[in-house]
């Protein structure tokens, strides 16, 4: 039975759950494909940027049937014959505000700024485990996992409380902090992402130690080490270790890759596009809600001709993040930063385009010191 209606933008309500748009999802805030509308914000940005839309009626509330765009004998679109301002309803959806799903729901315990010398502090541990695990390996000595183990845990509750400042750290990771500091970088964002797909905590420290393994030596991960949730759950971890490594692998300098990296926002956009093809397309979709279209701890550039690095991702806002300027519209440093949330100023006020690491000679290591 279907259980989509197309219907104009001026016949949605609170409370309906619209499943496609009228355009690809990532022109839009409304990344991930299918949203509640729960606030007249929702409905202003949905108005803003489409035309008509597809609602689910199973899932919210139906359309009043007066801005529905039907079908004539030929298959063309006929457009409602009214078009009413706005229709009312006191109408509920039973359950709506349930969550059958089994998932869990992580809250921002702790602020950015809070959380920052935290992540500095756990990431320092770890790049010094790393390295004494190199050394072992070079000596044919086994693994100590079990140190790893304690590691991982201290910096996966990190990601729990806030995960944009661990995200920031490993974004302006300092060079020469050894040959697998991009084996972190990929362990962070794994469980940022298991994090975001609401992921229990066993299975955050599983995805964490196996994206931290997954560069080093060619090292196997235990089956043990793995939640034990059976192969459904594995595969789940290998789909997202491999978006995650292919991400990482985009952004980062490589001896074994001719081009060039690319910047942050732009390797979300190559992800986005080969979504259904090389990867699997839901899981892209939620990776890129997980770490933003402009990810914690790249350089963007405003339409002012500003320029800042993104401290945090305003969630439904993802054009719209939290940011630190660092150079001024002639892209002059600035002598002190300043920290600007994007989704609370002035609209005319916007990101204008993703930037290199390393843009108009701003060194991203120094800003690991420098940001408090």
């Amino acid at each position: 039975m279907k259980t989509e209606v197309k219907t104009i933008v001026e016949g949605l309500e609170v409370g309906m759950y619209v499943s496609r748009l009228d355009r690809p999802w990532i022109e839009t805030p409304f990344l991930l494909e299918g949203i509640n509308i729960k606030s007249d914000d929702d409905l202003e940005q949905l108005r803003k940027h489409c035309n008509y839309v597809y609602v689910d009626v199973e899932k919210g509330l139906s359309p009043d049937p007066r801005y529905l765009i039907t079908q004539d004998g030929t298959g063309k679109d006929v457009q409602p014959q009214q078009d009413p301002h706005h229709a009312t309803s006191s109408r509920k959806h039973p359950g709506h505000d349930s969550d059958q799903s089994g998932k869990t729901t992580y809250p921002i315990t702790t602020s950015f700024k809070s959380e920052l010398q935290t992540a500095k502090d756990i990431y320092q541990n770890i790049n010094d485990d790393l390295n004494r695990i190199l050394t072992d390996l070079k000596q044919d000595r086994d693994l100590d996992i079990e140190m790893l183990k304690k590691s991982i845990s201290t910096m996966t509750e990190s990601i729990v409380r806030n995960p944009a400042a661990m995200m920031w750290v490993i974004s302006h990771r300092r060079e020469g902090d050894g040959n697998y500091s991009r084996s972190l970088g990929t362990s962070v964002r794994c469980t940022t992402f298991g994090r975001h797909l609401g992921l229990i905590m066993s299975s955050l420290k599983a995805l964490a130690l196996g994206g931290l393994l997954l560069d080093i030596g060619n090292i196997k991960l235990p089956e043990e080490l793995l939640d034990k949730s059976g192969h459904d759950a594995i595969s789940l971890f290998a789909r997202i270790a491999g978006i995650v490594d292919s991400y990482d692998a985009m952004t980062s300098k490589s001896s074994y890759v001719n081009s060039e990296p690319m910047s942050p926002h732009g390797a979300v956009t190559e992800l986005y596009e080969l979504r259904g093809k090389k990867y699997h397309a839901e899981l892209v979709e939620k990776f890129i809600q997980a770490i933003g279209l402009y990810p914690t701890g790249s350089l963007v550039e405003l339409n002012t001709g500003e320029v800042g690095t993104v401290v945090e991702v305003n969630g439904l806002r993802r054009l719209r993040p939290s940011i630190v300027l660092l150079l001024d519209k002639n892209k002059e440093p600035l002598s002190e930063y300043v920290a600007m949330d994007l989704s609370q100023m002035d609209r005319r006020i916007s990101v204008s385009r993703g930037l290199m690491s390393g843009a108009y000679g701003i060194d991203m290591s120094q800003l690991f010191y420098s940001t408090r």
